[in-house]
C-alpha cells in the first residue's frame, strides 16, 4: 500500500515545501525498512540452512516475517555456532521502523488529500484536432498518392452491404492528414459527392461523440441531442439516398474500437447512395482488424529530394527559390523527422 502511495505521489505536482519534506521522510523510511527486512530474511534463510529451528507456519515466508512482531523466545534453538541475539536486534529495528513509517504515512495522507484534488483538477494534454481546411503547404511528393486515392473513390469497390472504406496508413508525420485534406477539397471529388463530412477521431473512439460530430459537420451547427437514437435517426434522414464521403481522420487503436462499435457508427449511413465512400487515416494497422476495409493505401516514405523541397518551402516560403545551403537531410522518410546538419 505504501509503495502504491509513493508511485501515485510521483505523478503529483508538489509545490508545498512541507509536503515535499513529508514525502521525502516517508520514502527514506520505507526504503530503509525494505533493506532491513531483506537483511532479516537473508539471515533467517542462512540460519535455517545451518539447522536452526524457527516457529513454523503454513506459509514459510509469512512465518519468517511474522517473527518480526514476536518478542524473543529464549527457548528457540539455533545452530551450534550462535544464537538469535543478532536476529533479535534486526527484528527490533524493523518493529521501530514500522511505528515510524506508520506515523509518517499518516502525515503524508493529510498532505496528499489536497494534492490529489489538485492533481485530478489539473488540465490534461489534448491533441489538436485536424480540420478539412488546407494550409499553405503544398502537397509535395504525394501526387501519385492523391491520384490513387481519387481512383479508389471513383471506382466501384465491393460494398458487401456496407459503405466501402479506404484506409490511408502510415507512420506519424508522413502526411496522411494533408493527403486526406487534398482529396477532400479536390474539385472532382467535390463534384462527385452530394455530402462530405470531416471528423477528427483522435485517441478517444466515443460512439456518441463521433455520431454527434458527424451530424454537426453536416448541419454546420451545434447539436443539442444527447441520446443515441434521436442522433442516429436525424443523421439517417439527412444522408439517406445521398452519395456520401465521410473522412475519419487520425483513428488511434483504442479499447472502445471494435467491429460492433464500428457497425453501430455506420448504421445510420446504410441508406446512402451507391458510390459513397469512407476514408480513414491511421498509424496503426491493428485498427484495420476492427474496421471493415475495402482497400488499404500504405503511404510510402518521402524521398530525400522531396524532404528537401518541403524543408525549403518552410524555410523560405517560396518553393521556386534557389536554395543550396551546405546541409543535408538525413533519413529521407518523414518530413517532420528530417534532420539538418551543417
Amino acid at each position: 500500500m505504501i509503495r502504491a502511495n509513493l508511485n501515485e505521489a510521483e505523478e503529483m505536482e508538489i509545490t508545498s515545501e512541507s509536503s515535499r519534506l513529508c514525502l521525502k521522510k516517508l520514502k527514506k523510511g520505507f526504503y530503509y525498512a525494505e533493506d532491513v527486512l531483506d537483511e532479516f530474511l537473508y539471515y533467517v534463510l542462512h540460519l535455517k540452512s545451518e539447522g536452526a529451528k524457527f516457529p513454523v507456519d503454513n506459509n514459510p515466508v509469512q512465518a519468517d516475517i511474522s517473527m518480526v512482531d514476536q518478542e524473543p523466545d529464549p527457548s528457540f534453538s539455533t545452530n551450534q555456532h550462535g544464537n538469535l541475539a543478532f536476529m533479535d536486534n534486526l527484528a527490533q529495528t524493523i518493529r521501530d521502523l514500522k511505528v515510524r513509517i506508520y506515523k509518517e504515512k499518516m502525515d503524508w495522507d493529510t498532505h496528499a488529500l489536497g494534492l490529489v484534488k489538485s492533481y485530478q483538477q489539473r488540465p490534461t494534454t489534448v491533441r489538436p484536432q485536424s480540420t478539412s481546411l488546407m494550409g499553405s503547404t503544398p502537397l509535395i511528393g504525394r501526387g501519385d498518392d492523391l491520384m490513387k486515392i481519387k481512383s479508389l473513390l471513383f471506382s466501384e469497390l465491393n460494398r458487401d452491404g456496407n459503405i466501402p472504406v479506404i484506409a490511408i496508413v502510415g507512420m506519424g508525420g508522413l502526411g496522411k492528414t494533408t493527403l486526406a485534406q487534398c482529396v477532400y477539397n479536390d474539385p472532382q471529388v467535390q463534384e462527385r459527392f452530394d455530402k462530405k463530412i470531416w471528423v477528427c477521431v483522435s485517441e478517444d473512439f466515443d460512439l456518441l461523440r463521433l455520431t454527434r460530430a458527424i451530424l454537426e459537420s453536416l448541419e454546420q451547427k451545434k447539436c443539442d441531442l444527447t441520446e443515441m437514437d434521436p442522433l442516429q435517426r436525424r443523421l439517417k434522414g439527412i444522408v439517406e439516398g445521398k452519395r456520401l464521403l465521410l473522412v475519419l481522420d487520425d483513428i488511434w487503436e483504442h479499447r472502445d474500437l471494435n467491429a460492433d462499435v464500428w457497425e453501430d457508427l455506420c448504421r445510420p449511413l446504410l441508406g446512402v447512395s451507391n458510390g459513397s465512400k469512407i476514408i480513414v487515416t491511421t498509424r496503426s494497422k491493428n485498427v484495420l482488424d476492427r474496421v471493415v476495409v475495402a482497400s488499404v493505401h500504405q503511404l510510402p516514405y518521402l524521398t530525400k529530394d522531396y524532404c528537401f523541397m518541403l524543408f525549403s518551402h518552410h524555410a523560405s516560403k517560396d518553393q521556386t527559390s534557389d536554395i543550396t545551403p551546405p546541409f543535408r537531410i538525413s533519413g529521407g522518410k518523414s518530413p517532420v523527422s528530417a534532420e539538418v546538419y551543417h
